[in-house]
């Protein structure tokens, strides 16, 4: 049992949460840059630019706020998705 809580320890220790997170901030940058991309690119488009936003906020709630009130968590989760799928589906028409 003792060789057992060493290999958690070595599995959950301090490298892991600073990988995790890093790529939990990493993430929130990629998404924020992503809807103000999104949303400087499609100036004639209000429903893209408000998808742009709605993603960025969305990620940033499912990132952050997420973490705290896990009910958040697959409501931001959805939402982002859905943000994501009118991005998908409107931008190639610029």
């Amino acid at each position: 049992m003792a060789e057992a809580a060493a290999i958690d320890a070595d599995v959950y220790g301090l490298p892991l949460v600073l990988t995790a997170i890093t790529g939990v901030l990493l993430l929130l940058a990629g998404s924020v840059a992503l809807g103000v991309a999104v949303t400087r690119v499609a100036r004639a488009d209000a429903v893209l630019r408000a998808a742009g936003v709605v993603y960025a906020v969305a990620m940033a709630c499912f990132l952050v706020v997420g973490t705290a009130v896990h009910v958040v968590q697959p409501v931001a989760a959805a939402v982002a998705a859905l943000a994501a799928v009118v991005v998908a589906l409107r931008l190639p028409r610029l």
